[in-house]
């Protein structure tokens, strides 16, 4: 036994001293009855205590036969496939084939003698059980010992004996079954032996030796500081018993773990040592070989604690990412699911914004206010929404040392003072996807205005941060009990694993409730590759692009100043304010974060509508008729979103969409319109306008320009419904007396002319069409505004218009995709031909 520790020395003892304290508990266990166990079963006891180990006896031969085995490179894969493992960098590179290649993953070669046996160690480990039972049987062929077998003892118990050894680590189940080991057999002379009963002794003393002497400290300098991580959270198992009883009546195990991953196993030991009681008692009756030696003990306290200030959040779990089922697709399909990895500030912004919104709702509306929050754009609700706001800043962090001179450090830093996160709420962020399911935070929520309510969930996209960042610092104070905590969390793809570690600081009244995100990433210090928009509008790339000198400067954060764009574009539409700012090792700079002003929020309308469906819309829209245009700009509650084919001619519009969660709404990257929602929303926009022109044709009855621009757009949707022909007779046709472009005449004096023709201009633009009269051509840049001249031409009397064209060429007023407005089929001709004719 004393051979083990030569492969297994970062393993807690296999020796001798391990098989005495077997048999010391199993006379704990039995106490005064031992004395009514049988001879034979008494001689398996001892047996069992000393042989179920010898297994993890290695000769040469046997690791040669391994190396060779097809099993042992699956053995391999399985390793390779699984970066996080501590043997990782060795197996990726140990070919058996090849000697230059084995070691090739080790860093010295003390370091390569050390994951060699660690390699092996574990995967004889696996198979230890199993090799118990064949070197029972035969002991001097598998391992060379000499263990005296007379006719005194029969075969047969040796052969039961190994049975006995090789389930020390079995399912359950299999030690009740007759198949594989009996109730009772016989023993030496005229008496039974009961090799169930003593298979469960054996495993209940195994799992009993937990006290804090199991590991050897000789060993563990043997096996140096670099041993398993799994080696040092079971010596933390051991080490951290503080309570430990174990006699006929009762079982009592406490354990005050120094570590998370020492924590995890002492709590799957305990939690195994409370199922293995519970297996057996279940089955008592048909283990125990007579009633007289009475039932097992009773299970007191069996309790794992972490000590020290990190907190456990779900008892005997890692606090770690996983993901919620119903969401995993989501997580699949996002392989390039944000189109540049700084959206992710976006996200932590948003999440800011919703918790603040949660705690305006919570503590700063009175209930007898509550119902009079119908209408975002009230000049008092905009009052007390610009109250609060988000704080963001971006500095240069010269603490950290990169080894790489041409990458630099930055903080980022997102604070509000919204409701916090309690460790209820941590639960369900960790779970990814998950929040959904809080369901105290959805009851919150729920009581609140549609427009108000949190635009989405924390999990994918508070997750999408780890594309920047391998760790997250969050302090908070939430509003549920006042607890402050310390939560930081680790990337899943990063060698800690999605690891979230937690801790409660000082309760103190003058810490606001909110929260504080604090993630560091790193850049190349000077960009080889950018990109820059060349409009007016000013931004922080232009800011450092305008003070670069190429040649004398060593930085050029241009990913920095990205973000900080991505930050300003935020601000413009969101319902709180942001204050933002960066400064580099050089430079201070305000982010400019322009908020749209109470005074801009006027030109904005709300609406609350039915769709189709009968289900109920909010949104804020606010529209400008022009003339041969189609121009839409969307949001989802304040952030733009690139939403396509819900543009309606001869307008321009703004729409912000505030009901519906995000997910029924946009992509998983949360900055597109979903394709299905497209028909939707273009149905609300339609229902919105019509609610929002009534409105600004009583208000603009004066405003001739006004009107002229809204009668073209209305001309299209005349025919579409009575509602919408209503609208339009209120302008009395008046987009007739608009002047052509570049023209001295109106549309009305078109409409005075006897016979017109209509064919291509002869220009780069694609099938622009042109008035012709004799030379002077008059161009229909929009299919839409020829088409509405074309329906008010036809309602003369004796009159015609034609078409020329390339022969064969058809030409056709299509039936327009957005208003379905009615259309007149047009085809082309070599020569003039009537193809139209009022009546």
């Amino acid at each position: 036994m004393q051979t083990i520790g030569e492969l297994f020395p970062h393993y807690s003892r296999h020796d001798e001293s391990h098989s005495k304290q077997i048999l010391v508990n199993i006379e704990r266990l039995l106490g005064e009855n031992i004395h009514l166990l049988t001879a034979t079963d008494t001689w398996l006891i001892l047996e069992a205590a000393y042989w179920h180990d010898i297994g993890m006896v290695v000769p040469k031969k046997d690791m040669e036969e391994a190396i060779a085995d097809e099993k042992f490179s699956h053995y391999l894969i399985e390793i390779k496939n699984n970066p996080y493992h501590d043997l990782y960098k060795f197996a990726i590179n140990f070919d058996p084939s090849d000697l230059m290649k084995c070691f090739v993953g080790a860093d010295s070669p003390v370091d390569a003698i050390d994951k060699f046996r660690q390699l092996m160690a574990e995967w004889f480990r696996r198979q230890h059980t199993i090799r118990s039972d064949n070197t029972i049987r035969s002991p001097w062929e598998q391992i060379g010992l000499s263990s005296p077998r007379t006719e005194l003892i029969p075969k047969r118990l040796f052969n039961t004996l190994g049975r006995i050894c090789a389930l020390h680590g079995a399912n359950f189940s299999e030690i009740t079954s007759d198949s594989v080991l009996p109730f009772r057999e016989a023993g030496l002379g005229q008496e039974d032996c009961h090799p169930r009963f003593v298979a469960c002794l054996l495993r209940l003393g195994d799992l009993l030796d937990l006290d804090n002497n199991r590991f050897c400290p000789v060993m563990q300098r043997i096996a140096g500081d670099d041993r398993p991580n799994l080696s040092k959270a079971h010596e933390d198992k051991h080490i951290s018993i503080q309570h430990f009883r174990l006699d006929r009546d009762k079982i009592e195990v406490t354990a005050e773990c120094e570590t998370i991953p020492g924590y995890i196993e002492t709590y799957k030991w305990f939690e195994w040592l409370k199922q293995e009681i519970q297996d057996q008692v279940s089955n008592w009756m048909a283990i125990v070989p007579n009633r007289e030696l009475g039932l097992l003990p009773t299970l007191g306290n069996i309790f794992v604690n972490l000590k020290g200030e990190h907190q456990i959040i779900t008892p005997g779990k890692r606090p770690e990412f996983t993901v919620d089922g119903s969401n995993v697709m989501n997580l699949l399909q996002g392989n390039n699911l944000y189109n540049t990895k700084f959206a992710c500030v976006r996200e932590l912004l948003q999440n800011a914004i919703d918790s603040t919104l949660i705690k305006i709702w919570l503590t700063d509306v009175p209930e007898n206010n509550k119902t009079n929050w119908t209408n975002p754009l009230l000049d008092n609700i905009q009052e007390k929404l610009s109250q609060h706001h988000v704080l963001f800043s971006i500095e240069q962090n010269n603490s950290i040392v990169c080894l790489d001179d041409k990458i630099s450090v930055w903080d980022i830093t997102i604070t509000d003072q919204g409701t916090g996160i309690s460790l209820e709420d941590l639960i369900y962020m960790m779970k990814i996807g998950g929040s959904q399911n809080n369901l105290s935070r959805q009851r919150m929520i729920q009581l609140m205005p549609e427009w108000l309510k949190p635009s989405g969930n924390f999990g994918i996209g508070f997750q999408s941060v780890f594309l920047i960042t391998d760790e997250i610092l969050i302090t908070t104070k939430n509003i549920k009990n006042g607890m402050t905590l310390e939560i930081t969390m680790h990337s899943p793809t990063s060698k800690n694993q999605g690891l979230v570690l937690v801790k409660e600081l000082p309760h103190s009244f003058s810490n606001p409730y909110g929260t504080k995100v604090k993630l560091t990433i790193k850049t190349p210090k000077f960009a080889k590759r950018w990109t820059m928009s060349f409009d007016r509008e000013h931004t922080m790339i232009k800011d450092f692009l305008s003070i670069l000198d190429p040649v004398l400067d060593d930085s050029f954060p241009f990913d920095v100043a990205q973000i900080a764009d991505h930050v300003s574009e935020f601000s413009k539409h969101s319902l709180l304010p942001i204050k933002a700012s960066l400064r580099t090792n050089e430079i201070s700079r305000t982010i400019p974060c322009i908020h749209e002003s109470n005074e801009d929020k006027k030109s904005w309308n709300f609406i609350i509508g039915k769709e189709n469906s009968g289900d109920e819309y909010q949104i804020i829209i606010k529209w400008l008729p022009v003339f041969g245009e189609i121009d839409s700009t969307c949001f989802y509650r304040g952030q733009k979103i690139e939403a396509k084919n819900i543009g309606v001619n001869n307008c321009r519009i703004w729409i912000d969409i505030l009901s519906g969660k995000a997910s029924t709404w946009l992509t998983a990257s949360r900055d597109k319109l979903k394709k299905d929602a497209e028909i939707r929303l273009y149905g609300i926009i339609l229902d919105a306008l019509l609610k929002v022109i009534s409105i600004d044709l009583e208000k603009n009855t004066n405003n001739q320009e006004f009107l002229q621009y809204a009668s073209v757009f209305l001309a299209g949707f005349s025919d579409h419904d009575e509602q919408w022909k209503s609208l339009y007779e209120k302008t009395n046709s008046a987009w007739l007396d608009i002047i052509i472009p570049n023209q001295s005449k109106t549309f009305k004096d078109l409409l005075n002319e006897k016979n017109l023709t209509i064919g291509y201009a002869q220009t780069n633009r694609p099938r622009s069409f042109n008035i012709l009269r004799t030379k002077n051509h008059i161009d229909f840049e929009s299919q839409y505004i020829l088409d509405i001249f074309i329906t008010e031409w036809l309602k003369k009397c004796n009159t015609s218009i034609e078409i020329n064209g390339s022969s064969g060429v058809p030409v056709e007023v299509p039936r327009c995709s957005v208003c379905l407005m009615r259309t007149f089929p047009l085809r082309t001709v070599d020569q003039a031909e009537s193809v139209g004719t009022g009546v």
